[in-house]
């Protein structure tokens, strides 16, 4: 079989998305679409992640779901991910947190992650 398809299914199941890879943006929710971003950011199989604002545009749920996924990632998979966001909630999932103001470092602390 050819290896970019292969490829592209192995990590769109990854992100739970397996058998939608021929939907385009309009035929997929903002939660999906926002996972098919974070698909194509493994395909690379990379060791870090930069997500600014990952769940900006998402509702309470999804944004949820989006986090855990997060979370299993930097467990399982070792994948360090750096994540900007204003959202309180978003930045208890991190293990450190690092908070600018008028580009400065305010705080730096390290946390209990919440549970995913």
């Amino acid at each position: 079989e050819d290896r970019p398809a292969l490829l592209v299914d192995f990590v769109l199941d990854r992100v739970g998305l397996g058998g939608r890879s021929h939907h385009t943006p309009l035929q997929l929710s903002g939660g999906q679409q926002q996972r098919v971003a974070i698909a194509r950011a493994l395909a690379s199989r990379p060791r870090i992640i930069f997500a600014d604002e990952p769940t900006g545009n998402l509702d309470t749920e999804t944004s949820r779901q989006v986090m855990g996924f997060f979370s299993q990632l930097n467990h399982e998979e070792g994948i360090t991910l750096v994540l900007v966001t204003h959202e309180a909630d978003i930045a208890a999932y991190a293990r450190r947190r690092i908070r600018f103001q008028d580009g400065r470092v305010i705080e730096d602390v390290a946390q209990e992650a919440a549970a995913a």
